[in-house]
């Protein structure tokens, strides 16, 4: 009895040493960020921010909602927001609690102006009569997503430069 509840103990013991240690699994395709180059790196980075921008458009486009001006609308603000969820996820990951704060608002800010500046710039100008239709309405929708592919790829470049995560 003794001997079992030794072995017993020594497997416990020797299993919890094993999965007490984090075991590095990496993706077969994917390269190892540390061992980038800088413009090696910032390729990859904007890479991987284009696969996110492509995951939201498969993720928030419902082809029913595409049908009208204000439907494609939905699902453009819909991916803006899935992006803002990346970028604000590189953000905690490379700022402390202060500048996460701080860099929130600002983005919030950003991604405002953005749009009002692309709203004043495709359907707001002295070329319309009025308003130059629903359809440019859906331009600065589409330059909010476009900066916030480029944050993401910038952060994405930030963190793995830095720290290589």
């Amino acid at each position: 009895m003794k001997k079992v509840v030794l072995l017993f103990f020594s497997i416990l013991f020797l299993s919890t040493n094993i999965f007490a240690q984090e075991p590095e699994y990496k993706s077969s395709n994917e390269p190892d960020v540390t061992r980038m180059d800088t413009p090696e790196l910032r390729a990859y980075a904007e890479k991987k921010a284009q696969e996110m921008d492509d995951y939201c458009t498969k993720k928030c486009m419902n082809d029913k909602d595409q049908e009208t001006t204000a439907g494609m609308a939905k699902n453009a603000y819909a991916m803006n927001e899935c992006m803002f969820d990346a970028v604000k996820a590189e953000i905690i990951k490379g700022f402390n609690e202060e500048q996460q704060q701080e860099m929130l608002e600002v983005l919030k800010q950003l991604r405002t102006y953005t749009y009002k500046f692309s709203e004043i710039y495709f359907n707001a100008n002295k070329y319309c009569y009025g308003r130059c239709g629903t359809m440019a309405s859906l331009f600065p929708i589409a330059d909010e997503g476009i900066m916030m592919r480029d944050l993401l790829a910038r952060l994405l470049f930030l963190n793995w430069h830095k720290g290589g995560y």
